[in-house]
């Protein structure tokens, strides 16, 4: 149900991108609004009408990356008391989960190295040295700018959240849409043997993902036919494995 609501709020921001071009505030905060009363996670787009739409300096964006990537190496943890204080600012709600998110094990638990890490790093390197290429076939300054910028939001808060996993997991997903966007335009402009390189590639790396994200024993795939699934079997496995299920690996 969450994920439902979660996937309605954005789908609002994503048509309320139109407006951050058009400049309209009104429809824009609307939009959004609306989404705020599926997930309350749609706050963090109230901001981004204001810059989204503007080009962010080359130095500005490099040096956040690099930073980024020197707190996610050395696992420099700093985030901790910003998100208690934030709790407590908003209070109720916010300042339960904050303190709860905090003390976890499972969700303040940074994910390392690992195949994500290496594809948002070479991603954000060729995304930006294609950007002028990139933007001869969007040909809207604004378009450019809100995708891009979105991107930039999307790594630098997989990079600046690393201590959490919880919030990695969750605000990245916020600003994927820059991933739908992006990558097909960055296929349009290579030439005819890189694209079926990056083809290749993106198909490895597609089928990897999805061995990775469901090689685990709860989402072991059954189905009626062979496997005879029943809710007993289910809960002898769940409580068999419940040390595995309740602190996954990285």
């Amino acid at each position: 149900i969450n994920l439902i609501r979660n996937s309605k709020a954005i789908f609002l921001f994503i048509y309320s991108l139109q407006f951050i071009k058009e400049r309209n505030a009104l429809k824009y905060f609307i939009c959004n609004g609306i989404g705020l009363l599926f997930h309350s996670s749609s706050i963090f787009y109230f901001p981004l009408y204001f810059f989204l739409h503007k080009k962010l300096a080359t130095a500005f964006v490099w040096g956040t990356f690099i930073l980024g990537n020197v707190l996610y190496l050395g696992q420099i943890k700093f985030i901790t008391p910003i998100v208690i204080a934030i709790g407590n600012f908003f209070g109720g709600f916010y300042a339960i989960m904050a303190e709860a998110y905090s003390k976890s094990s499972i969700y303040s638990s940074g994910y390392g190295i690992t195949i994500g890490y290496l594809e948002k790093f070479l991603t954000f390197i060729i995304f930006y040295k294609s950007y002028d290429k990139i933007g001869e076939y969007i040909k809207d300054e604004k378009l450019l700018n809100i995708f891009f910028n979105l991107f930039f939001i999307f790594t630098t808060t997989y990079l600046f959240l690393s201590e959490y996993s919880v919030l990695i997991d969750r605000m990245t997903t916020l600003f994927v849409v820059s991933y739908w966007i992006l990558y097909p335009y960055l296929y349009v402009v290579l030439n005819r043997v890189v694209k079926i390189i990056f083809t290749f590639v993106l198909l490895l790396f597609g089928i990897l993902k999805m061995y990775k994200a469901n090689n685990f024993i709860i989402r072991k795939y059954e189905n009626i036919l062979w496997n005879k699934p029943t809710i007993s079997r289910a809960y002898f496995i769940f409580n068999k494995h419940i040390d595995k299920i309740l602190t996954p690996k990285k």
